[in-house]
């Protein structure tokens, strides 16, 4: 099988499915290589049992890559304008409102429960279009009634739908590939962003897709910094958000490739005799994006698309973080082979540069009286991974790629995890709202879409729902217990071409594929696998494939 041939046809496919042609597979009996065709089964996203087309070619020794287009366009569904979620007694109200007014409305409740089996509560939605067009027209003419509505295309709600659905495949049998995978940093530093494609084409990666969570703009933190644990050649580059899941990539002894629960990172630094935790590494002092820091004394747990703030943070920089950082408060002590070079007071913005052969530790609010550092006074790292109760032996050739939602655990489906790691539905005192939700991924929710009154009504209900339950754009990473590991993009939010997965819907197809274990990476409009230079799929993004703060390669 030529790939090219079936990266393009795969990719023209978002044009052939929206008209309804038959997709045909060209292929060149001359080039051709040996496959040995995995059976792919059922993958349940979407109505059961949908007819799946798909294409297989070995990409190199122990690797295949399954290109699968899963049922057809639905009749069914329609584009609408959809309220934000509510409870029951305001959605009652709400669509009497719109009936009032002359227009056809209906009342929508999620497709799923919430992660410890709460009622989510539903939506309205508003008129039924077959155009996206002619739904924005209806709200932009009536910007004043429509207000915090948002337009929808119903195969995305996580209701049955035939699609169709269009994934792309890795199958990588480990025991021939198991010291390939590894994880990069766009320009080899935490600071900045990069496509998944260009890190991949610097790496000379064979494959790759998205990675973890990250910042993407000032507001949460320094764009680039992984949201999360990042390890790179066993430099621990970021801490990760305590409680949840990380996938762990080894070319040294022990599991090749591995999926842990409950991990977390200890910082520790010693001036002479004195030992100090530091609450992060390689980020911005202050903002802890998805929150999570066991230090911090309001919001220790983790939320995911939330910013927790502490201004008394001790944050260490290392040159994984770039070659200098800018800093405006707070007090920096830098460190040169092992010694307190300097330390001073800031009192406004400040480049300062990264020793090479050393680093800079940041300083903040009531944590300058705490720390006492003097020119001359030895410093040293003493940095941890733990997972569960376990230390995690850290050392060369380790990577780590942060995540969330743990998918599968010990060959389960896992679902009340997703509370305890970031997607909660309820928070003490309701102070957690969906202010920081990336505005590119058009969530809908509450806050995304700037409806005001209703951000905190059901608490982060509304976010759980527009997050998990609603397809999107997907990338996660399953393994088997024979030896094997499955990454998957399921592409998504193009109407008519391919509608996403909910999380559950993507636990189900790793679970049809033989995964014991299983991780949910980055998503939304970041979701990405490049195969031979080439993208598997079409990015969701109207501007094209984004940048992401880091890259799982397979070499």
């Amino acid at each position: 099988m030529n790939f090219k041939k079936l990266t393009g046809v795969f990719l023209l496919s978002s044009i052939f499915l929206a008209i309804g042609v038959a997709i045909y597979f060209s292929q060149d009996a001359s080039t051709e290589k040996p496959v040995s065709i995995t059976n792919i089964p059922d993958l349940r996203i979407g109505e059961s049992n949908l007819k799946q087309k798909v294409e297989s070619e070995r990409i190199t020794e122990g690797v295949i890559l399954h290109q699968i287009v899963r049922g057809t366009p639905s009749k069914s569904d329609y584009f609408t304008l959809t309220s934000t979620l509510l409870p029951k007694g305001r959605l009652e109200d709400l669509k009497r409102r719109y009936v009032q007014l002359g227009y056809e409305s209906d009342i929508v409740y999620s497709a799923e429960k919430g992660p410890d089996g709460q009622d989510l509560g539903g939506y309205v939605q508003v008129g039924e279009f077959k155009y996206k067009s002619d739904a924005n027209r209806l709200k932009e003419e009536n910007a004043d009634i429509f207000e915090g509505l948002s337009v929808r295309f119903t195969a995305e709600s996580g209701h049955p739908t035939t699609g169709p659905f269009q994934i792309s495949v890795l199958e990588v049998d480990l025991s021939k590939t198991s010291d390939r995978f590894k994880s990069a940093l766009p320009g080899n530093q935490v600071k900045g962003l990069a496509k998944t494609s260009k890190v991949a084409s610097n790496n000379g990666a064979i494959a790759a897709v998205n990675g973890g969570y990250f910042a993407w703009e000032d507001s949460v933190g320094v764009p680039g910094d992984p949201a999360g644990i990042s390890i790179i050649d066993g430099r621990i580059v970021s801490e990760a958000v305590s409680g949840r899941p990380a996938l762990f990539l080894r070319s040294e002894s022990g599991p090749k490739i591995e999926i842990m629960d409950n991990v977390d990172t200890v910082l520790n630094f010693t001036i002479e005799n004195s030992l100090y935790r530091a609450h992060g590494i390689n980020r911005e002092p202050g903002k802890v994006l998805n929150c999570g820091s066991p230090l911090d004394p309001d919001m220790g747990i983790p939320v995911h698309d939330f910013v927790c703030k502490n201004e008394n943070e001790v944050v260490i920089f290392t040159r994984d973080y770039g070659r200098s950082v800018e800093l405006s408060s707070g007090r920096v002590v830098s460190v040169i082979d092992g010694k307190v070079s300097a330390s001073r007071d800031l009192g406004d913005i400040t480049e300062i540069s990264i020793p090479e052969n050393g680093l800079l530790v940041s300083v903040n609010g009531a944590s300058i009286k705490e720390v006492d550092a003097n020119v001359g006074d030895n410093i040293e790292l003493d940095f941890k991974v733990i997972a569960g109760n376990s230390e995690v032996q850290v050392g060369s050739g380790m990577y780590a790629v942060n995540g969330g939602p743990l998918l599968m655990k010990n060959g389960m489906v896992t679902v009340e995890n997703r509370g305890p790691e970031g997607w909660d539905v309820e928070y003490v005192g309701g102070s957690v709202t969906d202010r920081y939700v990336d505005k590119n991924d058009d969530l809908g929710t509450a806050a995304a879409s700037d409806a005001g009154a209703a951000i905190n009504e059901l608490n982060r209900a509304d976010f759980y729902h527009a997050w998990v339950v609603r397809r999107h754009p997907r990338t996660a990473v399953g393994i088997t217990g024979d030896g094997k590991a499955y990454v998957i993009t399921i592409y998504g939010r193009q109407p008519g071409v391919t509608a996403g997965a909910s999380i559950t819907e993507v636990a189900n197809a790793l679970e049809s594929l033989g995964a014991e274990w299983a991780i949910n990476l980055d998503g939304g409009g970041s979701a990405m696998m490049i195969v031979d230079g080439q993208p598997t799929g079409l990015s969701s993004d109207k501007d094209g494939e984004r940048e992401v703060g880091d890259v799982l390669l397979l070499q």
